[in-house]
């Protein structure tokens, strides 16, 4: 067996660009969030860059009082505040 099939063999189905895709879809229109969560969970993406904005959006739609774009998520991801937001 050569090193690509047994790369082929051990890497999981993924597809970065419809990850990129949802995760747009996300933050375009915050309706969408409620129903990418009843069919997608962390896991389902591949890189830990996807799982972790994911799971920050999801946990800012669910605490709710701000729209999820990128501006807030970025915020939410990178605030040095233990408690993120404004002080």
């Amino acid at each position: 067996m050569s090193v690509d099939q047994a790369l082929l063999d051990r890497l999981p189905p993924q597809n970065q660009e419809a990850e990129r895709c949802v995760l747009g879809a996300m933050l375009r229109d915050n309706r969408t969030i409620d129903d990418v969560v009843n069919l997608l969970r962390k896991e389902d993406f591949y890189t830990d860059a996807h799982q972790k904005l994911f799971e920050t959006a999801v946990a800012m739609n669910d605490k709710g009082g701000q729209p999820v774009d990128t501006v807030t998520l970025f915020e939410a991801l990178f605030d040095p505040r233990p408690s993120g937001g404004a002080a």
